[in-house]
């Protein structure tokens, strides 16, 4: 194993990790006072349906005011529906269980393959063995990784039925589970991947393309308090990990995260509220990348994770989590500061909707902030239906939904889960625009056409 980089996924790796998660464990609770702050984690029925190719999940108590936590809209659902919802968290727990196997199949299969070439053959590959041992051991590293996640999930379901066995680990559970399918094995795959993106030194690049745009537009158009000497309230939808989010929230503002996906709100909750430290663990999110390598140790690059402690907030911060479907969550009570969507409007089935509920969110004067590429997530699946714009088109019913431009750029280059080593890497050229929601609107009709007349707020 001289010719890879064994230290790194050798025995120390495991132990230092066990170290770190005795320190990180925390016990998740809505109202308890806890010594850290804590993020709070609202479920509102968050079954996902479809997939993402770019998927888009800690208050202090003492600072806590309930009548700042956004409040679901009651929503009543039969038998079937809530069946389906126990179903889907089921499969998702499945999922990162699997994990382990999934990948160890795939190892198995390398071997098989090696194993059947001619003795010249294998001679002419002669670290390929001691790289497969390498990819195990990184395997279990991530696959410890995934339990702890698993050990803090905040959405409990009481009459889930146990999948603990007694006298077995959950790592011997997973020998006798059924297959998982590979769409669910690509969204834990992909969730791993992401902790890359929103919470290691790795990822900072990217951030700094997609989310400092956003945070420098909040900044630059939204006080930290209103007239009322109130904090500004913001929003972002389709939060992922919850890194933007905690930058609002670190920046002072009111600031709530909103995630459809299950697999992205069990990994957001282990970070927010169960790493203390940086640099807690460390995992391999590329693994599972098997072309455009261009050698063994970068597909066996580690990561540590998060690159800062998720409590470096002010211990007047106000910040929250809440899961479920962005429309259906939120009531249009244009209460909101501030709508902050990144890489996130695309995955509407219908995004005039999307633009529709923001503009219901925002009070009179309030901005929506967006960054992100038009890849609709709906458009080659027929039996869903997907409204696919065009920029232009886009823009045009931004305008007539009542919004006024105020900032717009195009051709934004940003990376999105890539891997810097990969001799293939794919970018965006995404666009940014800043839009306000008028003060006033007067609407006058002529000609079966409604022209509104717009004064915008000065107060910048």
């Amino acid at each position: 194993m001289d010719s890879i980089a064994c230290e790194e996924v050798s025995s120390p790796a495991a132990a230092d990790f066990a170290a770190a998660s005795e320190n990180g464990k925390a016990e998740f609770n809505y109202a308890e006072a806890e010594e850290e702050p804590r993020h709070d984690f609202h479920d509102h029925h968050f079954h996902e349906h479809g997939s993402n190719s770019h998927s888009h999940s800690h208050v202090h108590s003492d600072a806590y005011h309930k009548d700042q936590v956004p409040h679901p809209e009651e929503m009543v659902y039969s038998d079937s529906d809530l069946e389906e919802e126990r179903q889907h968290f089921r499969t998702v727990k499945a999922a990162f269980r699997y994990y382990r196997k999934h990948c160890f199949k795939k190892i198995g299969r390398q071997k098989t393959h090696y194993l059947a070439l001619s003795s010249t053959h294998r001679n002419k590959l002669p670290s390929l063995p001691a790289h497969l041992d390498a990819l195990r051991q990184c395997t279990d590293v991530n696959y410890q990784f995934i339990l702890r996640i698993l050990e803090q999930i905040p959405f409990d379901e009481p009459n889930e039925p146990t999948m603990e066995v007694a006298g077995q680990s959950p790592a011997d559970q997973t020998e006798s589970m059924p297959p998982v399918g590979s769409f669910q094995m690509d969204k834990v795959h992909t969730t791993i991947r992401m902790f890359m993106r929103d919470w290691s030194a790795e990822g900072a690049l990217e951030r700094h393309q997609s989310y400092d745009p956003l945070l420098n537009a909040v900044r630059k158009y939204v006080p930290l308090r209103d007239k009322e000497g109130d904090r500004a309230k913001i929003l972002n939808p389709g939060s992922g990990l919850g890194r933007l989010p905690w930058e609002l929230a670190r920046m002072g503002y009111t600031s709530f995260g909103n995630e459809f996906s299950l697999y992205m709100l069990f990994a957001s909750n282990f970070v927010l509220n169960c790493c203390s430290e940086a640099d807690m663990y460390k995992i391999y999110p590329w693994i599972g990348q098997a072309s455009n390598n261009m050698s063994s140790a970068d597909k066996l690059a580690g990561i540590s994770v998060p690159d800062v402690s998720p409590t470096d907030l002010s211990p007047d911060h106000c910040f929250g989590m809440v899961a479920g479907d962005f429309l259906e969550v939120f009531h249009r009570d244009g209460t909101w500061s501030a709508v902050v969507t990144c890489f996130f409007i695309d995955t509407a089935r219908n995004i005039l909707e999307y633009i529709e509920h923001i503009y219901g969110l925002l009070r009179p004067g309030a901005f929506w902030f967006n960054l992100g590429p038009l890849l609709y997530h709906f458009a080659d699946r027929a039996q869903e239906g997907c409204t696919e714009l065009t920029y232009e088109e886009l823009k045009e019913a931004i305008i007539r939904s009542g919004f006024v431009f105020l900032e717009e750029r195009c051709d934004i280059p940003c990376l999105y889960v890539q891997n810097a080593r990969s001799m293939l890497r794919s970018e965006y050229r995404c666009i940014f625009f800043a839009c306000q929601k008028p003060l006033e609107e007067n609407t006058q009709v002529s000609n079966h056409e409604t022209e509104v007349k717009y004064r915008l707020s000065t107060e910048h």
